[in-house]
Parts: C-alpha cells; structure tokens; sequence
C-alpha cells in the first residue's frame, strides 16, 4: 500500500517500547504517527480540509522529533487548508496514548492570557523536550494584547488537554534574586539562549536563561534555573558572578542539564585567583562542586585538555558523558569520556582522535568534536565520529558504549541502507537516544533520500521509520 504524501512513523512502539494505553497495534514492522494529505485520524485534528503539509518548518526535514520511554512523540509541523495563512500555519503537535492532537500553534489563544495569541512555537527556538510523565516543555514567542519586544518570549509546559505558562522575559522575576528579571539585556532583551532544554522524569524543568540585574544596567548574566509547575517554584541553580567553591567564581555557563531525579549538572567557566578555568559540575554529592577540571589528570596518562560547554550529557543517575581536548590544547587531539561503565568519578576513555576505530579495519578516530556525545540511562553512550585513514566514502560512524571496555560500531557511511534497493549511507546527520538505550539517527542516502531510523535493541538491526525524498517522490508505508 502506498500513501500519496508524507509520512511520520514510529517503528511498532507499541511491542518495541511497551504498551501505550490507548494505542492500537498495527500490523507490519512500523505504523503510521501523522500523514498529510489527509484530515482524518492521521491529521492535524482541526477539522475538515485541514491538512498536514510537511513535517518540518523550515529548511531542515524533522526538525528533530523527541520521544520518551512510553512513546510519546513530539514533532513540528506545517499544515495547509481552508483559513491557513502564513500567521498560522506551523506548531507542535503531540502523538500520545495512541492520539495525535496540536499541543500549540502560531495564531492560537494563550491559555490563562486574554488577547495574547502564540506567535511563534517552532522556529527560532530550542527543541521541545518530553518527559516520561507525557508533559511536554517548549519555548514560545507571543503577540498580542500588552505584549511587546521586550515580553514576547516565554515557556510553557504541560500537555494536549493544558498549557502552563512558567516563564515570561522581563515579566518573571527570580524569587531568591530581587530585582532580576528574565531577559538578557536592556538592548536586546532576550532570554532566548537557543540552547537544548532538560527535564526531569517526574517533569521539571531546568533551562539556561539569560538574566538582567535591573537597576538601569546594560549587564546580563546567564543562570541555569529549575522550575517546579506543579508548584509554581523557581530556583536557581547557577548564576554570573556567584562563588564557586576555593575563592572562585561563576564566569559562563554551558547548558543546563538535570538527571532524571533532579541531580542538576554543567559546564562552567570560572575565575579565580589563579586566572580562569572550566570544569564540569554537578550537584551529586548533595552541593555545586567541580567534578571533572581543565588541567587535571585524564585517563590515559594526560591532563584534561579545554572541555566543550556543549559537548556534556547526564543521565537520570547523574553519571556523565563529556567531550575534552587533549593536552595540546585547541589541536586536532579531541576525546571522548564517559563514567557510565563504572561509576561516578570514574570516567573511561571510549574514543581518542587518532587511535583505532573499532569495526573499521585500519580506520582511526578523527575529529570528534563533530559528533555530539549521548548517554543513556542504562549507561549506553553513543557518538559519531569522522573516520581517518578511510575513503571518503566511508569516512564517518556511529558507535556504542554500552558496558565494560567495549566500544561497537552500530552504522557507518558507506555501508547499504536495508530496503533501499542497493542504497547507501550518505552521512550520518543527527542521533538521539532515550532513556533505555533505543537509538533514533536520521541519515542521508546516496540516492537522495532522508531516513529516520530507530534501533530498538542493542546491536539490533535499523528499522526505518520514515523517509522523505525529492520533490515529487510519494514515500512509501516502510
């Protein structure tokens, strides 16, 4: 069977990530989420003649699409039909107990705000994140009735059947901070630091954030602040300028990261007596405190080389995965660390630039910093990496870290793409992983398709769930 339009699929969640209430199984080895091209169950759900257009919002296809353990989807998507114009034609829809339903969408009330409308709710910002609990955390620009340039970001949080607002730029103010508001400064006034959120499992959120002290200064801050819905409770968890511990000070920050039980961690540049530094810290023995420094003693016999601000994961026990350069500082020599085999504070060397890239014949690491490294609750740590010493057509992979010593290499470019008709991996773009170790990668093909693909098990085969082709092309049910 074939549908005349574009598909998002989820590989049969139903069996791979355990029963969602309400879902209805379906046979074949993956099952439809939305489909445009129609406005009926598999559509946008608002109405007749109503359509989805595409499921991506602006050059790039997918937009990343995030799940969680029960299968929740969240995406971003364009609809087209009758009273769609350009002020209202994108948002974010949320595929949950086996329905699809529009979570926010530009031109729609604000809930609890009369006469403000959502203005923006998918481009421009950092991608939406999804707990375990089904509440969904995304950041938004508003328009309308007292909103101006100086208000018109916020974030919200909750689900399809309600919408929380928890934050608004120039409007909340810290409560532990008299006089700081959210905003970065008098001239730009933003609070948008276009950086990946994080949430908690139970569905706190914890965001980088720029901040103004008030008081007519031109200065901003960054801070990494929790926020409690439930309660309405903000609190602080790093800001500029604060005291760190052994008389330094907080200089920059990278992004917020929290463990699934709300063990807050970071990248932080600091000054002290000494001149500055960056260190990875984490909240895990109970306060703020360094738990991987520039400078010191690495696996492997070397120091820490600078660590990346953007190159840090945590997992829900707090272990974490981080990206470092090698002694010889801003060179070639970057590694990739991760304590999830062991334990805290002890962190094993899963790749180096230069050394051997197992599964890859004579093939060496090269330049890491292009990959982005991922860590799983169940310690399984995944990365790609550029592959030297190879042809260029087979030059990048994606690996695993999954116990012990091991590192296994799951994908490689080059290699046929199953079901593609002879088919092969043209570049591995981006890879997400959730909570038990499935991994989601979207790839490009050598005959000019895109496919999004999830492994379901470890070192189990790629299922593709959707693919979407060149223009004309009518992607198949896969």
């Amino acid at each position: 069977m074939r549908f005349r339009g574009t598909l998002l699929v989820v590989a049969s969640l139903f069996c791979l990530l355990g029963s969602v209430s309400g879902a209805q199984p379906t046979t074949g080895p993956s099952r439809p989420v939305a489909l445009t091209g129609t406005d009926g169950f598999y559509g946008p759900g608002l109405g007749t003649g109503i359509k989805f257009a595409s499921f991506h919002t602006d050059d790039e296809l997918f937009c990343n699409p995030v799940m969680n353990n029960r299968g929740d989807i969240v995406f971003r998507a364009t609809i087209t039909g009758t009273g769609i114009t350009a002020d209202n034609d994108k948002g974010l829809w949320l595929y949950q107990n086996g329905r699809l339903a529009p979570l926010a969408r530009e031109g729609d009330p604000v809930p609890g705000m009369p006469g403000v409308y959502f203005d923006e709710v998918s481009e421009w910002a950092p991608e939406p994140v999804i707990c375990d609990a089904g509440k969904v955390l995304f950041y938004g620009f508003l328009q309308g009735a007292g909103i101006t340039s100086t208000t018109e970001e916020a974030l919200f949080w909750g689900d399809s059947q309600s919408i929380k607002l928890i934050a608004q730029q120039w409007v909340t103010e810290l409560p532990d901070r008299p006089g700081v508001f959210l905003g970065r400064d008098l001239v730009s006034k933003s609070m948008l630091t276009v950086e990946p959120m994080a949430m908690t499992a139970d569905g706190r959120p914890v965001v980088r954030l720029g901040v103004h002290p008030g008081g007519g200064s031109n200065d901003y801050f960054l801070a990494n602040i929790m926020f409690t819905p439930a309660t309405g409770e903000i609190q602080t968890l790093a800001y500029g300028g604060d005291p760190l511990p052994g008389n330094a000070s907080i200089n920059q920050m990278g992004n917020a990261l929290v463990s699934d039980g709300g063990i807050p961690a970071a990248w932080l540049e600091y000054d002290d007596l000494a001149g500055w530094g960056a260190a990875i810290f984490s909240e895990r023995s109970g306060a703020l405190a360094s738990i991987y420094d520039e400078d010191e003693p690495a696996p492997g016999g070397e120091k820490y080389g600078p660590l990346h601000h953007e190159r840090v994961a945590v997992n829900g026990d707090g272990h974490v995965a981080f990206f470092a350069w090698g002694e010889d500082q801003w060179g070639y020599d970057g590694r990739i660390f991760s304590e999830g085999p062991f334990g805290y504070d002890i962190p094993f060397l899963i790749a180096e630039t230069g050394e051997s890239a197992p599964g890859t014949g004579n093939g060496t690491f090269g330049f890491l910093d292009e990959g982005v490294v991922l860590l799983a609750d169940n310690d399984t740590a995944v990365f790609i990496a550029d592959i030297w010493d190879v042809p260029s057509t087979s030059n990048q992979g994606l690996w695993t870290n999954r116990s012990g010593t091991q590192v296994d290499l799951e994908m490689r470019k080059g290699d046929p793409a199953p079901g593609f008709g002879g088919a092969e991996f043209k570049e591995l773009a981006r890879v997400f992983v959730n909570s038990q170790g499935q991994i989601l990668i979207l790839t490009s093909l050598t005959n000019g398709l895109e496919v999004l693909w999830l492994q379901s098990s470890p070192g189990g085969n790629f299922i593709p769930l959707h693919r979407y082709g060149r223009p004309g092309d009518a992607p198949a049910v896969l």
